[in-house]
Order: C-alpha cells, then structure tokens, then sequence
C-alpha cells in the first residue's frame, strides 16, 4: 500500500477561466494498492478558486470543489 500526496497552485491571466486574472489551487491524497497487476487508486481532490467557478449540487456558484476518483489499472 502506498499513499502520496501533492499540492498545486495556478495563477490565470484569462486563459482557462473567463475572468482577468484568478488564483486557483487544489490539494490531492490518494493510494495505491496492488493485487498481482492490478492496482486500485482511490484520490480524493479539493480544488479552490478566488472565483466562483464550481457549482454545488444545489447550482449554486462556489469558490471550492471537493471530489472523489477511482481509478484501476492493470499491467500485462
């Protein structure tokens, strides 16, 4: 079983997002663990913005955004 873990920062003059300029940043753990080839990578994510550029499960805009991805890979 092994676990990492990494932090990224973007700063955006107008090119992913519509606005001028904004600060984006996100913060993801995940694992992996092997079976024979197979490898499960569960990653949990949490992205933030100076902007509201998420949108909630209610449609509201928001500044973060939190996720959960499984991913599974095998080698032959």
């Amino acid at each position: 079983l092994k676990f990492g873990a990494r932090y990224e920062f973007f700063k955006d003059k107008g090119t992913v997002w519509e606005f001028a300029e904004t600060n984006a940043s996100d913060f993801t753990i995940s694992a992996n663990y092997s079976i024979g080839n197979l490898t499960i990578i569960p990653e949990v994510r949490l992205d933030t913005n100076d902007e509201n550029v998420f949108l909630d499960s209610d449609g509201v805009a928001t500044d973060g955004l939190a996720s959960f991805v499984l991913a599974l890979t095998y080698g032959f």
